[in-house]
Parts: C-alpha cells; structure tokens; sequence
C-alpha cells in the first residue's frame, strides 16, 4: 500500500508506467489495444494535489527552533548531506503524510581514537540525522524497563552505493539491514547484515566515553499507523482512472 501511494502522489506517468498494476487488461484484448486503451485514460492526479496542500498549510510559517547558539552551525547541515534542518524536516513531513509513517535515526561516525571535541571537528565527527519512509523500517519493537516503555528492537533497510568492480560508469546499489538493539546491560549497539542475512559489523555507540542507554530512533509518528492517511484518496483516485479508460474505449 505504500508504494501504491506513492505512485500515486507521483502522477500519470508513473501511474501508467506500472500498466497493468493499476489499469487491468480487459479479456481478450491485444497489447496494442490496451496501450491505446491506457493513453485514451484520463488521470487527475487529486491525491497528489492534496499531498502538496497538506504539506503547504504545514510549512506556511518558518519553523521556530530555540537551540543553543553553539549548536547553530549544525543546523545547517544535520544529515551529513548538506540539508538544513528545516529542510530535513519538510522531506520527513512530505514522506510521513504520504506514507503515514517514517522514522527518524540520530547517529555519528564511528570515532575510535577521537578523545575530544576540537579533534572531532576537525575529523568531522559530528551527530547526523537520517529518515527511513515506511517501506525501509522493518520492525519496531519495545519493552518495560523499570517503569517506562522504551524502544528495544529496531530493523531498518539501507541501499549502499559501491563503485562497481567491472565498469568505472556504474554505481552498483547495496541492500543491508541496520539492527538497532539493547544488550543484556542495556547499553545500545548496532549490527549491520547483508541481504543473505550475514553479519557483516557490529559495533557500540558512546556519549563522553559512556555507552548509549536508549535507542535513538524516532518513529514518526511515536504509535506506528494501520494504514497511510492518503489511502482512501488513493483508491478513489485509482477508481476513477479505471472508469475514465471504461468510458473513453466505450465512446
């Protein structure tokens, strides 16, 4: 359902690219036929419309964000990629209210070796902010420790990029699961396994030399939700594209 809204949000082109997807081949038509049948179709991409809107309402003020100044020049960057933090915020909100759900992981560099903060400026080891959108966050889990619900399992997918070994051109995409989880002390620690499940990393993550005693993982939003908020406009917004190409073949 998720890439199905996605889809969606993006427009007729995407929408008839995945053909018989979303538009059915009726019995017994040829396949020039039905490519005639599927451009003869109207798309009004309605869903789409109300995603931008949606969001717009959302953004029409510029965020207030109250932060100590020694924090400021980070807000420029806080993915590691050049986005701002209000710019962070606006791709996570667009995807969160597409989807319905995403989730937000805080992490830095590995930083073995780095004693203090002036040496982590200059090896650029600084906190990052990364989104996972709905289809990237596998399992969340949570448990009782003392008397507060904390998060205890989390499974995320990533895509790597690697220069592939054959062709100088090419840039070859990577699927590996970062395992986020609690040992039997309660300290936080991360696993990274490839596709075939193997085990290719593990390691812990430290604040002032002491191990992370919670998960820094942000579920948006906290409660995980049935279905994407746009779903029932979507089915609608598909609805109507397969009545559109019933009565365009029919006049």
């Amino acid at each position: 359902m998720w890439n199905k809204c996605e889809d969606v949000c993006a427009g007729e082109e995407e929408v008839k690219a995945k053909g018989e997807k979303y538009l059915p081949k009726p019995s017994g038509m040829e396949t020039e036929q039905y490519q005639s049948y599927k451009a003869r179709a109207e798309f009004f991409n309605a869903t789409g419309r109300t995603l931008e809107g949606l969001h717009g309402m959302l953004f029409a003020k510029k965020p207030i964000i109250n932060i100590d100044k020694k924090y400021e020049e980070f807000l420029e960057n806080v993915d590691g990629e050049g986005n701002s933090l209000n710019n962070f915020v606006s791709d996570c909100t667009y995807s969160t209210l597409m989807l319905g759900y995403g989730g937000v992981l805080v992490d830095a560099p590995q930083s073995e070796g780095i004693r203090s903060k002036k040496e982590a400026e200059i090896n650029n080891i600084v906190p990052f902010m990364t989104f996972y959108k709905a289809q990237d966050i596998f399992d969340v889990r949570s448990s009782v420790v003392g008397r507060q619900r904390v998060l205890s399992f989390v499974k995320l997918r990533e895509y790597k990029e690697e220069q592939s070994k054959t062709n100088d051109f090419l840039v070859e995409k990577k699927e590996v699961y970062r395992v986020l989880s609690l040992d039997e002390n309660g300290n936080y620690y991360q696993r990274v396994f490839n596709k075939q499940g193997q085990l290719e990393s593990t390691f812990y993550s430290t604040k002032n030399g002491q191990y992370l005693k919670e998960i820094p993982f942000f579920p948006l939003p906290a409660q995980r939700a049935t279905k994407p908020i746009l779903l029932d406009l979507v089915n609608v917004n598909l609805a109507w594209y397969r009545k559109s190409a019933d009565l365009e073949n029919g006049a």
